[in-house]
This record gives structure tokens, C-alpha cells and sequence, in this order.
């Protein structure tokens, strides 16, 4: 797995950690930071946990913990990905 980064694209696909909370599971948005959690613990919004994640900052200030994230990849390396296609046979 990639290591996801300040520009990346990505979508929440688990949810938070420390109570489950599933409201932002499909979310797709761009890392504007990423705070690395040394020193400065992050506190869950929902349920007021307190943790040394690593988060990724979307707009608004809003943190979501890397671990539950995945990057999407570019379109270009999309169009690297080989498929196989099959196609209907009229009979």
C-alpha cells in the first residue's frame, strides 16, 4: 500500500477506531495535512477519545486517521492497469 500524502486523493473506507462511527465511510476528498500525532493528540469529534493517530486534514480543519482512509489512484495510473474483457458471443 502507498503511503497517502499532502495532494492525494482519497475515500473513507473504514470506520473511526475508537467508537465506530460510520457517518463519513464513502467520503472522497483531497489531504490538505497531515498531522503525524507526535506530541499532539488527536480527540475524536464523535465520541471525545483521545489518541496518538496519524490523521489526514481535509477542508474545514476536519481529521480523519490515515488507517481507516484509502488512496484513489490518479487516472493515469489507472489507465496502467491491464483488464480483461470479454465479450458477448451472439450465437
Amino acid at each position: 500500500m502507498e503511503n497517502i500524502k499532502v495532494g492525494d486523493l482519497v475515500i473513507v473506507v473504514k470506520p473511526t477506531t475508537c467508537c465506530g462511527f460510520i457517518g463519513d465511510v464513502g467520503k472522497v476528498f483531497t489531504v490538505l495535512d497531515i498531522d503525524g500525532g507526535i506530541g499532539i493528540p488527536s480527540e475524536c469529534w464523535n465520541c471525545g477519545q483521545v489518541s496518538d493517530s496519524i490523521d489526514a486534514a481535509e477542508r474545514d480543519n476536519y481529521w480523519h486517521e490515515i488507517k481507516t482512509l484509502k488512496k484513489i489512484p490518479p487516472l493515469s495510473e489507472l489507465d496502467k492497469i491491464e483488464t480483461k474483457e470479454e465479450l458477448p458471443c451472439k450465437v
